[in-house]
């Protein structure tokens, strides 16, 4: 089990290009932009607001991921994060409505991915749209 550490930021696109400015001179290179699809599921034991299911395509490949929320007074969400390589996420969806769970959002977004240091210590900035 892995522990995801995130804390988000709502930029204009101003604020964006001076981030992505700063991190560029401080060493971090654009790696690639891609375009993922997310579809995260409800129904059976996920708690709304606490855990979600969520598929998520990119390119030919997927990720199926669970994560649940660990309770904290800080802005910093901490969050129990499994996840597996999904080698037919069409069969993995079928599998999933099998088992009682309903698509509840398809969330489609264009990523840009930066490193910034040869540990693996990466920043991205995602920008899409939302489809019901």
């Amino acid at each position: 089990m892995a522990i995801e550490i995130e804390k988000k930021y709502r930029l204009s696109d101003d604020q964006r290009e001076l981030v992505l400015k700063r991190l560029e001179k401080i060493g971090a290179r654009f790696r690639r932009e891609e375009f993922e699809e997310n579809t995260l599921y409800d129904g059976n034991a996920l708690v709304k607001e606490q855990s979600i299911l969520r598929l998520r395509r990119i390119g030919k490949s997927a990720v199926l991921t669970f994560k649940q929320r660990i309770p904290t007074t800080s802005a910093i969400k901490r969050r129990r994060e499994d996840e597996t390589r999904v080698d037919d996420p069409e069969a993995m969806d079928a599998i999933l409505d099998g088992l009682g769970f309903t698509r509840a959002l398809v969330d489609i977004d264009s990523t840009t991915g930066l490193r910034l240091s040869p540990s693996g210590v990466n920043e991205y900035s995602t920008r899409g749209g939302t489809c019901a």
